[in-house]
């Protein structure tokens, strides 16, 4: 197996929601401070614990996918998934386009348009306009070697 010569990396993400975790909190603590005040119908104290618990479970689902989901550039393709073994290998070959956001950010998505008409998403890369070019002069290297030259 050949050796992967990056990876994408979502570090800017994890810090962009611990940076925002305490706004989070706040904004779900008015709520419920809200919900408490104009509410006579429900039960704050179940409402409240519902949405905190699903706020917790949102924000650990994210971490988890920050932490787990890998994608690695090869020579000739990109694999890409939760488990390697089981990822999802794309081949410089098949795509037709890498589409980016305007400007540079922190993080965003790249979406691989492929030839025969599918898009894949790769969520939260950090600094994915730098990431699209390495990604193209990659595909375009491929190209290079798979070109025989002439005499």
């Amino acid at each position: 197996m050949d050796k992967a010569i990056a990876k994408f990396s979502r570090i800017n993400h994890m810090e962009h929601i611990t940076g925002v975790l305490p706004l989070l909190t706040a904004v779900f603590g008015v709520q419920c401070y809200l919900m408490s005040r104009f509410t006579s119908s429900i039960s704050t104290g179940d409402l409240a614990l519902g949405l905190g618990l699903s706020l917790v479970f949102f924000v650990c689902a994210l971490f988890y996918y920050d932490k787990n989901h890998v994608v690695l550039i090869y020579k000739d393709h990109i694999k890409a998934g939760m488990t390697l073994g089981q990822g999802t290998r794309i081949d410089f070959a098949e795509i037709e386009s890498v589409i980016a956001p305007k400007e540079e950010k922190g993080f965003g998505t790249l979406v691989l348009k492929l030839k025969d008409g599918r898009t894949y998403a790769l969520y939260f890369i950090d600094f994915p306009v730098g990431s699209k070019e390495f990604l193209e002069l990659q595909m375009h290297k491929m190209n290079e070697e798979a070109t025989p030259m002439a005499a």
